[in-house]
């Protein structure tokens, strides 16, 4: 069985560098004031593989919109016990759609508005 240790944090992925940048230390500041970071893994979008140096995340995407909403998915569905919905989820597809799954999988979801 899968260690359901995370904690997602769901954040719009589109816009701005430093808007995007600040929202997810928005998220990881609310889940560590709420005390339900203490052993757990924080995962989102932003602190995954090539968008974890900042200096890389204007740079030309190499795969789909696809390809990284089926990774964050995956990522969400076997290692997370709850979602944390982040200031402008509703107008982000991709968030929406992780919301959905969450809902789905009956995950504890948390939103931040």
């Amino acid at each position: 069985m899968l260690n359901k240790n995370g904690i997602y944090i769901s954040l719009p992925m589109r816009g701005f560098e430093e808007s995007i940048w600040k929202r997810y230390q928005e998220g990881v500041e609310y889940i560590k004031n709420k005390s339900i970071s203490e052993n757990r893994d924080i995962i989102s979008p932003i602190n995954i593989e090539e968008f974890k140096d900042k200096k890389n995340f204007n740079k030309k995407r190499e795969y789909t919109y696809g390809y990284y909403l089926s990774r964050d998915l995956e990522l969400l569905i076997d290692k997370c016990f709850a979602i944390v919905m982040c200031t402008g989820w509703e107008k982000s597809l991709g968030c929406r759609i992780e919301l959905s799954i969450a809902k789905e999988l009956n995950l504890h979801i948390i939103y931040m508005d």
